[in-house]
């Protein structure tokens, strides 16, 4: 079995509630690590100083001490992919930017859910509309920008598909 590359992923809205949800998840990732932390008025800051820690279990002392930087592409170079968890009225304008500039963006916000080029993902029911991502470079960016349901879709959908390919 060939072992999978390590991807550097950065952190778009990294102090919000969405944000430490990532930031409590992907430490646990067999080959993402989380490189860079990106926010808005928290830019500048220490991570463990600028974030109102949501979780029971501390926060990592290394994530504690990153700085976190401005919401920029050049704030991410070096990483593979860029999650983000901003808010759908600033997200609409930034991930288009870091889309522009090269990097694939896996948003969390609906600004982008409804346009045709834009793969609405559950990887479990429907992997092929990666393709997608392709048709996004008429779009004139070098990167891409998928995006993830609604929690409320994600779960209908995942008890819905076993359902549809049976029956």
């Amino acid at each position: 079995m060939t072992k999978r590359k390590e991807m550097k992923a950065a952190l778009l809205g990294a102090t919000g509630a969405v944000g430490q949800r990532y930031i409590n998840m992907l430490p646990k990732h067999p080959y993402l690590r989380l490189e860079v932390l990106m926010g808005g008025e928290s830019a500048g800051k220490k991570y463990g100083q600028a974030v109102n820690w949501l979780f029971p279990e501390a926060m990592d002392p290394a994530l504690a001490n990153k700085v976190v930087r401005q919401a920029k592409p050049e704030s991410a170079k070096g990483c593979d992919i860029v999650f983000s968890a901003l808010p759908s009225d600033v997200a609409a304008q930034v991930e288009a930017k870091f889309a522009e500039a090269g990097f694939t963006v896996v948003s969390e916000a609906s600004s982008h859910r409804m346009d045709a080029d834009v793969p609405l993902m559950i990887p479990e029911i429907n992997p092929e509309h990666l393709k997608l991502l392709e048709t996004q470079k008429r779009r004139g960016w070098k990167g891409a920008i998928a995006t993830t349901p609604n929690c409320t879709g994600t779960g209908l959908s995942m008890v819905l598909k076993p359902l549809i390919d049976e029956f």
